[in-house]
């Protein structure tokens, strides 16, 4: 496999750092809903 296949697999063309900040914005939204559904749970 070549280096720049994953490029075609993106949703958006564009450089790999804005594929990295979509993944760091992807993984920041999971982690905050982790937090809530944590905050939840001891809430009951």
């Amino acid at each position: 496999m070549l280096k720049n296949d994953w490029r075609r697999f993106l949703p958006f063309p564009g450089h790999w750092a804005s594929y990295l900040v979509f993944k760091l914005i992807i993984l920041a939204l999971a982690a905050v809903a982790a937090w809530h559904v944590l905050v939840a749970f001891e809430l009951i």
